[in-house]
């Protein structure tokens, strides 16, 4: 009997251990996966802003190009790259020929990629067009190339961060709690409260 029990008593020390193993794996794989499930939320969250300033804007120059008000186009693309995450903005007639662009707009070929070698000019770079569209009907377009990986890298070293911190927490838990019972582990009295060994000392 005492080495079955013995037998039962290493098996549930080893399961125990292997299901704390587990249980530490797990909460790490977890924190890595949520932290590329924050990553996509924040890419996707800044699509959706940096759509709705290219359509404002695309609102705004809608009128100008009915009346061919260059100045007031030119006006407003200088003011989009203003923004230090918008690299360069272009407006196009509805045939293509361009109407105005940005001072430091670079040619379409080359910011998107196809002049350059594996495609350098393009990467971390985001290229947004919008139909500019005045009474229902689409008079031109306008086109912005976005820093997408300068919008990003802020919030991104936030998140690395804050996961790095709570990794560490995990890993300092762990070893506070492996000291402890390395410390307090083989004190036989450790379950006995000191009213009941004063009790047990005067019976």
């Amino acid at each position: 009997m005492k080495v079955k029990k013995s037998r039962f008593i290493k098996a549930w020390q080893l399961f125990v251990l292997f299901g704390c193993l587990a249980a530490v794996l797990t909460m790490l794989e977890y924190g890595a996966d949520l932290t590329k499930r924050n990553y996509q939320a924040l890419s996707d969250q800044t699509q959706q802003l940096s759509r709705m300033a290219v359509r404002l804007a695309a609102e705004t120059a809608a009128p100008n190009i009915v009346e061919k008000n260059q100045e007031q186009l030119q006006q407003l693309v200088e003011q989009l790259t203003d923004e230090p995450l918008i690299l360069d903005a272009t407006l196009y007639e509805l045939e293509g020929a361009t109407i105005a662009r940005s001072q430091n707009a670079l040619p379409l070929e080359m910011i998107t990629g196809l002049s350059t070698p594996l495609s350098i000019a393009s990467q971390g770079r985001q290229q947004l067009v919008e139909p500019v569209m005045t009474e229902h009907q689409v008079v031109g377009f306008l086109r912005i190339t976005l820093e997408h990986d300068k919008l990003l890298a802020a919030t991104i070293s936030r998140i690395d961060y804050v996961t790095n911190v709570i990794r560490a927490m995990i890993i300092s838990a762990l070893m506070i709690g492996f000291l402890l019972a390395f410390t307090f582990g083989r004190r036989k009295d450790i379950w006995h409260f000191p009213f009941l060994l004063t009790a047990n000392t005067k019976d």
